[in-house]
């Protein structure tokens, strides 16, 4: 939006009262503009856009509050009526009626004039500033909104590619563990020696945290893609919790960790059971990592009066203050080993955040830095009249 000269026209059919006018509007900076006659003035205003308007009332053919009224049709520039006659109020009246917001009255008062004048300028100066402000605006929210949508079109995009990578990669990787395990259960026939068989126990666990960051990729990405479905049904919260708890028994009895039940009965919720049990599955991996040797995880269920909470409690390393914020960002990735080096995928938590929050529920961390770590959510009870 380009910046305009400030421009006023004057509208009188005496030359010599037009230059006047001008004389004393010399000391400003504005384009003035001259009209002879009503018409005149009337054929002006269609070109230009104008501060303020000084007109005579007195003029032949047309008069000031006749060209007044009709510019009225055109315009809300302010006008400035200038008389040497009909100072009664009957005669002000109706020329505030037909379009003029002040009177100016002969003989003309440079002064007053510059005074009057420099305020309607001021007026129209802000007007103008409002109206390249709101302009900027509208241009500033026109980019942000093409840039939004190009960002999301290329969010869309990279899910996608990710997407169809992750699932090509399931497949080969999955080859890969079943023969890793074969040539484990061959080899081990053969008595090799120790490093050869902690080659295939490598393979084998490089290959699983390969295979456990292709389907947390893939479960994040069908969130973000818009193709994430929860079937709500009723659930044993407590049988839910100690089938997690089994399928990571090997992993308890590796690091000798003490797992703790505080379950007072058991619990039905309104949950997806397989993505509950990604919840638990990750919270419990992720104690296990950061609790060392001999340490302890309590899981605790808590009923309260509008569900049950769940507690996942550990003895861990803790986590420092000013990463518990970006322990749920799936850009931000702040995985590290565990206590006995173990390694993950950083993925874990932000996908825990997500499966969550499509319950409608939040995860919560409470955790002091080698003391250990509580993460706690809440789910209703079931309510068959809701399912």
């Amino acid at each position: 939006m380009e910046e305009q000269s400030v421009k006023i026209l004057l509208v009188d059919d005496k030359e010599s009262n037009l230059f006047a006018f001008k004389k004393a509007l010399d000391v400003f900076d504005f384009e003035i503009i001259t009209a002879y006659s009503g018409q005149q003035a009337l054929e002006i205003i269609l070109k230009n856009e104008f501060a303020v308007i000084l007109m005579d009332v007195q003029m032949p053919e047309m008069d000031g509050l006749e060209t007044a009224e009709l510019m009225r049709v055109h315009t809300n520039t302010p006008i400035i009526f200038i008389t040497a006659y009909r100072k009664e109020k009957q005669y002000v009246f109706q020329g505030y009626e037909s379009g003029a917001v002040d009177y100016i009255f002969k003989p003309v008062d440079s002064y007053v004039l510059r005074a009057k004048i420099s305020a309607f300028v001021e007026m129209y100066q802000q007007k103008q500033d409002l109206k390249k402000a709101l302009h900027d605006q509208e241009i500033l929210a026109k980019r942000l909104k093409d840039t939004s949508e190009k960002l999301e079109k290329r969010n869309q995009q990279m899910n996608q590619f990710v997407g169809i990578l992750s699932h090509d990669l399931r497949s080969p990787f999955n080859t890969m563990l079943s023969f890793a395990r074969m040539l484990q259960e061959k080899v081990a026939r053969l008595n090799p020696g120790q490093d050869i068989l902690d080659m295939l126990t490598a393979i084998e666990r490089t290959g699983n945290r390969a295979s456990e960051l292709v389907d947390e990729i893939l479960a994040l990405t069908a969130i973000e893609g818009g193709q994430f479905q929860i079937e709500f049904q009723r659930c044993s919260l407590n049988q839910l919790l100690k089938y997690a708890v089994e399928d990571l028994k090997p992993a308890f009895e590796q690091k000798k960790i003490k797992i703790i039940f505080e379950n007072n009965s058991n619990h039905f919720v309104s949950a997806d059971p397989l993505k509950l049990n990604q919840v638990f599955d990750n919270l419990l991996n992720n104690a296990i990592k950061f609790t060392p040797e001999s340490g302890q995880i309590t899981i605790r269920t808590i009923p309260e009066t509008d569900g049950v909470q769940t507690q996942v409690i550990d003895t861990g390393v803790g986590i420092a203050p000013e990463k518990i914020p970006l322990l749920f960002e799936k850009h931000h990735k702040i995985s590290t080993s565990g206590t006995k080096g173990e390694k993950g995928t950083g993925f874990g938590l932000p996908l825990v955040h997500e499966l969550l929050q499509a319950h409608h529920s939040q995860l919560h961390v409470q955790s002091e830095v080698n003391k250990g770590s509580c993460f706690s959510f809440m789910l209703p009870y079931w309510n068959p009249d809701k399912s």
